[in-house]
């Protein structure tokens, strides 16, 4: 027995090791073992020692993405279309020089036509001479005369002024000279007025030409 005390230091540890239910140990549990696939090292130090865990991997950290950025807020008014130009106005003719103005000529029909004084005038004339050729008519009731004579194409419904009757007879003698009754077209209206602008201004219509 004094010739192998080790191997009763052995049986006892086997023994032990037996009645906790861990398997025998071999002389190699001091050397080095790696674990899992972090890497990590460890030391067997004996039969209830268990690896490490390896540590999770740290999780991704999220992406910083950049700042929302937010317009300026602006207290100004929102900036108006530009309104359409106006059309500029036309500009204005420069005044007709005296040679270029039409002349007016005023109708021997109507008032303007004679100087009032000259027409008056020349009325006493007229009346002296009607009364002096037709005696027989002068101061008779007066006659309705068309100022634009009817046979000259006037209107029938046409202005009329009152005459002695002599007077009367006096212009119509005076048309007649001019262009004579019976004719079977009237004269053109350029003609019909120079008719009568020849006719009253020998003998002028009181009302109309003073």
């Amino acid at each position: 027995m004094k010739q192998y005390p080790w191997r009763w230091f052995l049986l006892g540890w086997v023994l032990l090791q037996a009645c906790a239910g861990a398997s025998a140990p071999s002389f190699s549990s001091f050397a080095h073992e790696t674990a899992g696939s972090g890497g990590q090292e460890a030391v067997a130090l004996g039969p209830g020692f268990r690896f490490p865990r390896p540590a999770k991997p740290p999780a991704p950290s999220k992406p910083t993405g950049a700042p929302k950025t937010e317009p300026p807020a602006t207290n100004a008014p929102a900036a108006r279309p530009p309104s359409p130009e106006k059309p500029s106005p036309a500009p204005a003719s420069p005044a007709q020089t005296p040679a270029q103005q039409k002349p007016t000529v005023s109708s021997p029909t109507a008032r303007g036509f004679l100087d009032p004084k000259v027409a008056r005038t020349l009325f006493d004339q007229g009346m002296a001479e009607a009364k002096r050729r037709f005696p027989h008519l002068y101061g008779k009731p007066k006659q309705e005369h068309h100022i634009h004579p009817k046979y000259l194409n006037g209107p029938e419904n046409g202005p009329t002024v009152d005459l002695d009757p002599a007077y009367h007879q006096l212009i119509t003698n005076a048309f007649r000279e001019e262009y004579g009754y019976g004719q079977v077209d009237p004269p053109p209206p350029g003609e019909q007025q120079k008719i009568m602008r020849k006719v009253y201004s020998r003998y002028p219509l009181p009302g109309i030409h003073f």
